[in-house]
């Protein structure tokens, strides 16, 4: 009996230390995990911080770009006014009404003096071109 004793004793002896081994695993587990979790929580505070200043960028650059839109939408409608008014212009220019006050010979002879100082009246009907009375003599 007493062999079984000592036995017994042996036993309890060395569940005691495999439980103090599982003991100091546990707290060294225990230790490493709450290293992890505070090395986590500082990445999720960088991440946060970070997404934080992305979020702002992202912000900032939607409003540059809304302006920048803005402005190209205002020199669209500028470009539009200006042709326009290019438009409007050479249809005025065209018109036989603008251009009569501008040229006051406009339909009126051609007179022509010669050398001995007589005045020819020549119908502007009869010219076509400034060629045809240089070469008829008239110039």
């Amino acid at each position: 009996m007493l062999a079984r004793v000592d036995e017994i004793k042996q036993l309890v002896s060395q569940n005691h230390d495999v439980q103090e081994t599982m003991l100091r695993l546990s707290r060294d587990q225990n230790t490493q995990l709450h290293a992890l979790a505070e090395r986590m929580k500082t990445q999720e505070d960088k991440m946060t911080e970070m997404m934080k200043k992305q979020d702002e960028n992202t912000w900032a650059v939607l409003s540059q770009a809304k302006n920048v839109f803005c402005v190209v939408l205002e020199v669209k409608d500028m470009v539009n006014q200006l042709c326009a008014g290019i438009v409007d212009l050479r249809v005025l220019l065209s018109s036989q009404t603008m251009t009569r006050p501008l040229d006051p010979t406009r339909n009126l002879p051609l007179f022509v003096e010669d050398a001995l100082g007589e005045i020819i009246e020549i119908p502007l009907d009869l010219v076509h071109s400034w060629e045809v009375t240089a070469t008829r003599g008239f110039l």
